[in-house]
């Protein structure tokens, strides 16, 4: 709404005026899983469909889209057809993502941790199945105010199915890509939101620690990536090679990722506990680490 009215009110004052009495803008949301097309999709949709498609797209059978019931006059009943009207667009925002971008990155880089390659696989493992209901019900559900608007619980076990259609292929080095801008909004604003409350967010340290040991096997295979701070982590990981609670330390000091939370002493050593733990994960000991933080 605001860049239409700006531009209305260069070219013509008095119709930046009309579409602010006349015209609503609703918010919405929509959800889908729709993975990266990547080579391997291109031949398995020529080997099934017969046909070369340059671009086929893979996506879940599961659909959401979410509007805000916000209108200057008689609005189509889209409801009749699955759309969910509501006057709090912001807490189905929220919701997905906390509860789906969260885990998925939580599931990303823990399941790189123990050399699964999709979500299908990692949500398969009994230890990180059982971490991620740990994490969503100590810790992510209740920090989302969403009351009368949807019911949480159910919300996240839907998600969780989804993770488990073994038809979607969705890569984990995908969804690990750009950590440095997806974490603060799918990690980050819920740990800030429990330490206001005078509470921990353990579990949520789990997926910043692994996302550190992340960047570290990133840097000693000598393999991209994929970050708008790539550079900067990548220069960071070959600095301090071999040396895990130095790498830890020197991320977590990055304010363009961590903000105030780089001045959070008990923040940044659970972090750095997990850095040491998780360093020795696989997956025969998994379920017991795991199990123990």
């Amino acid at each position: 709404a605001k860049a239409v009215l700006q531009f209305a009110e260069k070219i013509q004052p008095e119709l930046a005026h009309w579409i602010e009495q006349n015209i609503a803008f609703p918010c919405t949301m929509v959800d889908s899983i729709t993975p990266a097309t990547d080579e391997a999709l291109i031949s398995l949709a020529a080997d099934k469909l017969g046909v070369e498609d340059a671009w086929p797209i893979q996506r879940e059978g599961f659909t959401q889209w979410v509007v805000e019931d916000k209108f200057s006059g008689p609005r189509p009943a889209w409801e009749k057809v699955g759309v969910t009207f509501t006057d709090d667009v912001a807490a189905f925002e929220n919701a997905k993502l906390r509860i789906l971008n969260g885990t998925h990155s939580t599931l990303a880089y823990t399941g790189i941790l123990l050399g699964k390659e999709t979500v299908y696989e990692a949500i398969s493992d009994s230890a990180l199945e059982a971490f991620i209901g740990r994490l969503l019900s100590d810790e992510i559900i209740p920090s989302i105010n969403a009351e009368g608007v949807m019911d949480l619980p159910a919300y996240a076990e839907d998600i969780l199915n989804r993770y488990k259609n073994r038809h979607i292929r969705h890569l984990l080095a995908q969804i690990a890509w750009d950590g440095s801008q997806k974490l603060p909004f799918r990690v980050l604003n819920t740990v800030r939101d429990i330490l206001k409350l005078g509470q921990q967010a353990k579990l949520l340290c789990v997926p910043i620690a692994a996302w550190i040991l992340f960047i570290a096997k990133r840097a000693s295979d000598q393999e991209e990536l994929v970050d708008p701070l790539a550079e900067t982590l990548i220069g960071l990981a070959n600095q301090h090679q071999g040396d895990l609670a130095a790498l830890g330390a020197a991320v977590l000091n990055l304010p363009q990722v961590f903000a105030e939370l780089t001045a959070n002493k008990w923040f940044k050593d659970t972090v750095l506990e997990y850095v040491k733990v998780l360093s020795s994960i696989n997956g025969d000991n998994a379920a017991d680490v795991l199990g123990a933080l």
